[in-house]
């Protein structure tokens, strides 16, 4: 009996060196929205030198407008190699064609298996200095982008470029 009480003693103990306190979790054991929201800012940075969709040139006009009048879309390797976990889409909204005058920061799309969601995808707006004002599964994003092929409007929505 008192193999299995000192046993019962050890697991907890066992069980809690085996954490690790470089990565914060919330109670549930999975990252919160807002250290999975610092993590995908630091992945973007940089962004501007990713690529950009041939179906979306830099500046195309925006069908509504949600992220600017005009907007440029930039990939990451993953989501330009076809996408899947890891795969990122950063939009930067403008108010004029030349690009001339941004709107205030970014919105992201991450597909990543670290936010358990219905599309996979977490999302993230941003402003310049990188607080990020939406995390998660926003209604506002989902409400656009889950009526494209695997939420991924800019692929099946391309609107060209103003003539």
């Amino acid at each position: 009996m008192k193999k299995f009480a000192i046993a019962g003693l050890l697991l907890p103990l066992v069980a809690l060196s085996a954490c690790s306190k470089d990565e914060p979790t919330d109670s549930a054991g999975a990252l919160s929205e807002e250290e999975l929201a610092t993590m995908l800012w630091d992945e973007i940075q940089g962004y501007e030198s990713w690529d950009t969709p041939e179906s979306w040139p830099e500046n195309s006009v925006s069908a509504d407008g949600t992220h600017g009048a005009y907007v440029s879309i930039y990939i990451n390797d993953v989501e330009a190699a076809g996408g899947g976990d890891g795969a990122i889409i950063v939009k930067k909204g403008y108010d004029s064609a030349e690009g001339a005058d941004p709107k205030d920061g970014v919105t992201v799309m991450w597909k990543t298996a670290d936010f358990e969601s219905e599309s996979g995808w977490f999302w993230a707006k941003y402003d310049d200095a990188g607080e990020a004002s939406v995390t998660g599964e926003a209604g506002a994003c989902t409400g656009c982008h889950s009526a494209s092929s695997d939420y991924q409007t800019y692929k099946s929505n391309s609107p060209g470029t103003e003539e």
